[in-house]
């Protein structure tokens, strides 16, 4: 079995190639409607242990929003992690957060990948116990 930090870097790879279809999605969306869309997790159950699985949340919304992000972003058929898409309005602007995570069984601990938009800021991987939701910093 890879390593954790062999997982998180296929993780990485694979968050990667979609990226950029998710930053344009969301242009388009914030063209069309004036704000970015917001995202329920897309799996009921987090993949685990860089197991590819297939969304199965993909048709649930959050309460205030009708629509599901496949009116602008084919999501992957099987992905290393779920994926949550959170939005806000600041003072600094509007702006979406995706969030990437997975279990690794070893541990216990949840990780994950926040990157922030529309100007791709990364945060460093981290982990929590989902069982506490108490988050633990890491570092890549």
């Amino acid at each position: 079995m890879p390593t954790l930090e062999e997982t998180r870097a296929t993780v990485k790879a694979a968050i990667d190639s979609y990226w950029d279809a998710i930053a344009a999605a969301q242009q388009s969306r914030i063209d069309a409607k004036g704000t970015y869309l917001q995202r329920i997790r897309t799996h009921s159950t987090i993949p685990q242990d860089g197991i590819q699985s297939a969304p199965d949340q993909l048709e649930n919304t959050p309460s205030d929003e009708s629509e599901t992000g496949q009116e602008y972003f084919t999501f992957p058929a099987q992905t290393y992690t779920a994926i949550t898409i959170n939005v806000s309005d600041g003072p600094t602007g509007k702006t979406f957060t995706c969030i990437f995570e997975f279990d690794w069984s070893e541990t216990g601990m949840r990780q994950r990948k926040v990157i922030h938009g529309p100007v791709k800021v990364e945060d460093d991987w981290d982990e929590y116990d989902p069982t506490t939701f108490n988050p633990t910093m890491t570092h890549e």
